[in-house]
């Protein structure tokens, strides 16, 4: 853990670097709830059946304090997360703890037996009229461990050694009237449990269409689609959500 806090460290002090003196940035907080057909993770399908996803923040200055949970209309998965990111200018800086244990035995820190996944992510956007927006995320601490061998069912069997799985994406949103439209390419660069694959990976490749829908002069609601294909897995998916 102490190398996770020391790496964020420098990573925020890149970014105060890069800071802009003449920010005028002020206190926000907000929070926003919506419901997903499915919930996908950088195109893994982590349930079958529709989640409802709430998150809340608080930000000041460029930096960002959030939570985000997900639970599926069953009640048979639930994955609370926290990040805390800062903002300099085209750069975002985020530390990500994602949980992969349904909250259970939550403060169990052992980087051996825990259910934590740490991940440290640098987001760069080009510019407001060009918003290419490239992610470079590689996950620094925690559950996702390198594969020894693959057992006589398939299953893998991992060893104790961290295996610093990485993902990488590039995003590029543009509007078509009222449709906003983002095209998505994400892959892993090499083998991971965490993704599922074997190697370097197209796991997250698509597109997804949003509008908002007024129902009022005052209040609308935002609705998407999404088409996702991962080549690890070779399979397509659709996404429907609604939110406020």
């Amino acid at each position: 853990m102490k190398s996770v806090i020391l790496t964020f460290v420098l990573f925020l002090t890149i970014g105060f670097a890069l800071y802009s003196q003449n920010d005028e940035s002020k206190f926000s907080a907000n929070a926003s709830f919506k419901i997903v057909s499915k919930y996908m993770f950088r195109g893994i399908e982590m349930t079958k059946d529709p989640n409802i996803v709430g998150e809340a923040y608080i930000g000041y200055k460029g930096w960002t304090l959030g939570m985000w949970a997900t639970t599926n209309y069953s009640g048979t998965y639930y994955e609370p997360d926290i990040y805390i990111s800062f903002a300099p200018k085209n750069f975002v800086f985020t530390l990500y703890d994602f949980d992969t244990g349904q909250g259970k035995d939550y403060f169990n820190f052992n980087n051996q037996n825990t259910t934590h996944i740490d991940e440290l992510s640098i987001k760069y956007t080009v510019s407001e009229k060009i918003p290419l927006s490239l992610t470079f995320g590689t996950i620094i601490w925690g559950a996702d461990k390198k594969i020894n061998f693959y057992n006589s069912t398939g299953q893998a069997v991992l060893k104790d050694a961290n295996n610093f799985s990485t993902y990488v994406e590039a995003v590029y949103p543009f509007a078509v009237k009222e449709i906003t439209i983002t095209p998505t390419i994400g892959f892993t660069t090499h083998e991971s449990y965490t993704y599922s694959t074997t190697g370097f990976s197209f796991i997250n490749v698509g597109v997804t269409f949003e509008k908002r829908i007024k129902a009022t002069d005052k209040i609308s609601f935002p609705v998407s689609y999404s088409f996702i294909y991962n080549q690890g897995q070779k399979r397509a998916y659709s996404v429907m959500s609604i939110g406020i």
